[in-house]
């Protein structure tokens, strides 16, 4: 909800100057959704102001109008003749400055768009339907600008502008797209009505994407939101989060008249070290993660110049491991190369390095014996059930019975040996 914050104040600034322009519905509008993002105080006061100035609107345009005198009867029957005197001679003018208003390519523009209402990727003259949400935001901006009523004059030019936002407004969200691509522009246009059949959670889908239509902004808000409130002059950017609804977030650029807005700025601008640093305690696990990475990797090759590896070795000779050598305390025995080893004790004259490197020695050397030795005890254990025969001793043989109970265990007498030292 935090997040959402910048995003509210900047669409109460915009309701403001919607009600200051007159447009008290789009004011209205705006407040609200300024309060569905961040609900606070203001906006919940200028809600309550802006529905009880329109309440008291209504009320004063449904009063009865006093009767006029002769003179407003006079008046009134002047005024039609005057307009239909002017309106003759003038007609032809408006019809020629209308027709020369917009060309030949914006009107087929317009015609080409509004021939497939159902087709949103074609209106926003989108080819690829996996198309990414950037490239939506950019198809939006040039059919936007083509097709605004104050630049394209042309028949139903406003229809094609309503209904590129409206496109927009679908293939933003990634829940109405998915929608739309699977059961088309009608099942996404009465996606309030669940088959009979639904399940419950399908309907309340359903409902709450009517809501959500019920509640989209309007084409001109959109366009206003991407373009700055206008065509000309200073226009104010806009970042989208696309999302379950579209919200918009405005960039104005500072110049006298905005100082409305220089406070929230302001409140931002003492917002980010705080932002800063909090994004910096964030990434400071995973930065820790990767030096300690790099340092577990970089630490053999830092120290390999300061002291060279330990010799290989075997517990018995193979290959070039022909150099055979006993540890200082168990006396085990063990197999190396010998230009290797010595090139080893020359480097290292530590006598603690060469402990831990016999200290390895002597637990591999454990760890094989220990394997012998269970080895031998199952040998021996089979060799005794073997002369005892199966059944009550029917089969057995006592001189070979004795042979098993007399049986050495090599490797266990040797593990004894290595462990009591």
């Amino acid at each position: 909800m935090e997040s959402n914050r910048d995003e509210a104040e900047r669409a109460l600034a915009i309701a403001r100057q919607r009600w200051q322009a007159g447009d008290a519905a789009g004011a209205q509008r705006l407040a609200r959704k300024s309060h569905a993002l961040y609900p606070t105080a203001a906006s919940q006061a200028l809600i309550a102001t802006y529905a009880a100035e329109a309440a008291g609107e209504k009320t004063k345009q449904q009063r009865p109008q006093p009767p006029d005198g002769d003179g407003a009867k006079r008046s009134g029957t002047a005024k039609p003749a005057a307009q239909s005197a002017t309106k003759g001679g003038s007609g032809a003018a408006e019809a020629a400055a209308a027709a020369a208003a917009y060309t030949a390519e914006q009107a087929a523009a317009v015609r080409a768009v509004l021939q497939s209402p159902a087709d949103y990727y074609g209106a926003l003259r989108l080819a690829d339907r996996g198309c990414a949400a950037a490239e939506i935001k950019r198809a939006y901006r040039r059919a936007a600008l083509q097709f605004h009523p104050d630049k394209n004059r042309a028949p139903r030019a406003d229809e094609a502008f309503k209904l590129v936002a409206h496109a927009f407004t679908v293939l933003s969200d990634p829940q109405r797209r998915a929608h739309y691509d699977r059961h088309g522009a009608e099942a996404e246009q009465r996606s309030a009505q669940a088959d009979g059949d639904a399940s419950a959670r399908q309907r309340h889908y359903y409902r709450r994407q009517q809501q959500q239509q019920q509640d989209e902004i309007s084409p001109e808000d959109l366009f206003n939101m991407f373009f700055g409130g206008g065509l000309g002059g200073d226009m104010g950017g806009f970042g989208v989060q696309f999302g379950p609804g579209v919200r918009f977030a405005q960039q104005h650029r500072r110049h006298a008249g905005q100082q409305p807005q220089q406070q929230p700025q302001q409140q931002r601008r003492q917002g980010q070290p705080q932002d800063s640093w909090r994004a910096w305690l964030q990434l400071l696990p995973l930065l820790l993660l990767v030096l300690s990475f790099f340092a577990s990797s970089l630490a053999p090759l830092l120290l390999g110049g300061l002291a060279l590896q330990p010799p290989s070795y075997a517990l018995d000779p193979v290959g070039t491991l022909r150099h055979m050598q006993t540890t200082g305390r168990r006396s085990v025995p063990y197999w190396v190369d010998a230009q290797e080893l010595s090139a080893w004790r020359a480097q290292t004259p530590d006598a603690a390095a060469v402990r831990r490197f016999e200290a390895d020695v002597e637990q591999a050397y454990v760890a094989r014996q220990q394997q012998r030795c269970a080895h031998e005890r199952r040998e021996k254990h089979a060799a005794v059930r073997r002369a005892q025969g199966w059944l009550f001793g029917l089969g057995g043989d006592a001189e070979r019975l004795r042979a098993a109970h007399a049986l050495r265990l090599p490797a266990c007498d040797e593990l004894r040996r290595v462990l009591s030292e």
